[in-house]
């Protein structure tokens, strides 16, 4: 979160892992970074990837208007969609925080990892 806001002048951003250490790579939503730093493409099945999202954004209003606009198009309604409809016409730059802990936690099998992890 403190690499996010040192960043936040490049917001829209979403903090990416480049080399994470603890997650399921099949079920992470995968980014692909361009060489300037800004997310190209977004999703749990892209082919071509070289970071994963770790679930924090730093977002301006405008991801408001492109969720009123993918309302309509698809259900249900997912924040990847959302951030893939954003990139079309709106930079979304990948703050990096590979090196940095984290976990991602969706499940309770997730939350079980996670504590796991945490007494090693």
């Amino acid at each position: 979160v403190r690499k996010a806001l040192k960043e936040s002048d490049k917001s829209p951003l979403l903090c990416v892992d480049r080399d994470p250490l603890y997650i399921h790579k099949k079920e992470a939503t995968k980014v692909l970074v361009g060489e300037d730093g800004y997310i190209k493409d977004i999703g749990k099945r892209i082919l071509i990837w070289n970071g994963v999202d770790t679930g924090i954004f730093l977002l301006n209003p405008t991801i408001f208007r492109i969720i009123e606009m993918a309302e309509e198009k698809t259900k249900p309604l997912t924040l990847s969609y959302c951030m893939k409809q954003m990139i079309k016409n709106h930079p979304l730059w990948a703050c990096d925080v590979s090196g940095r802990f984290w976990i991602d936690v969706d499940t309770l099998e997730d939350l079980t990892y996670a504590r796991m992890v945490m007494r090693t």
